[in-house]
Order: structure tokens, then C-alpha cells, then sequence
């Protein structure tokens, strides 16, 4: 999914979902639309997750207890431009903390730890 959103709007897409798989949905915006939020509801409207990232970078992490179509909303909070969201789905038990991920995605170096 890729579009233009201005400043408040959502674009609202369905994705299909399974039980027994875990997603992990990445978005990226261009440097005009300031903060992109993620969310992601299930088919009765309850929001199950939201992105804690803040800045043109938007990553979430969800594994359904369900199979059903859940419905993903890109949202520009701060600024207006193009936007870009992709949905990958893989198996569950892998953890992943979205922070790596997202460093990872800008090019930065994580932290090195001191003993």
C-alpha cells in the first residue's frame, strides 16, 4: 500500500489475517508527513495494536488468536506527504523487538552493551 496523506487523515486497508502466523506491518513516509502512526483493528472495530514509533518510521507486530480479515490504518499525525506500508507474515515464537527493527530500517547501530 502506497499513497499521499495530509495532515489528520487515515487511509484504511483490509488484511487478511491467519491463525498461527504473526505479522509484522513496516511503514515509511517521506520526510514532509513528520509522524506516521500505525494501527490495526479487528473486523468489529476494536484496535488490537498501534505503533510506538515516533517519526516517519512506523513498525507494529501482531499474531491473531483468529483467522478473519483485520483492517490496518496509516494515519499522518504531524505533516503531510507520500507514504509507503508493507504486511509480512510469518511464524509465530519468533520474537522481535520493533526498536532493532526500526534502527535497522534508518541505518543506525544498535547500542553496544557494557560488561
Amino acid at each position: 500500500t502506497r499513497g499521499f496523506l495530509v495532515e489528520q487523515a487515515s487511509d484504511v486497508r483490509a488484511l487478511p489475517m491467519r491463525t498461527g502466523s504473526c505479522y509484522v506491518v513496516i511503514g515509511v513516509s517521506s520526510q514532509a508527513l513528520r509522524q506516521l502512526d500505525l494501527r490495526l483493528f479487528e473486523s468489529d472495530g476494536g484496535e488490537v495494536v498501534q505503533d510506538a514509533q515516533q517519526g516517519a518510521v512506523a513498525a507494529l507486530r501482531f499474531c491473531p488468536a483468529h483467522s478473519g480479515t483485520s483492517f490496518l490504518a496509516a494515519r499522518a499525525t504531524s505533516g503531510a506527504g507520500l507514504y509507503a506500508v508493507r504486511a509480512f507474515r510469518g511464524p509465530t515464537g519468533l520474537p522481535m523487538p520493533m526498536e532493532d527493527l526500526v534502527r535497522a530500517l534508518l541505518g543506525e547501530t544498535p547500542p553496544v552493551e557494557e560488561r
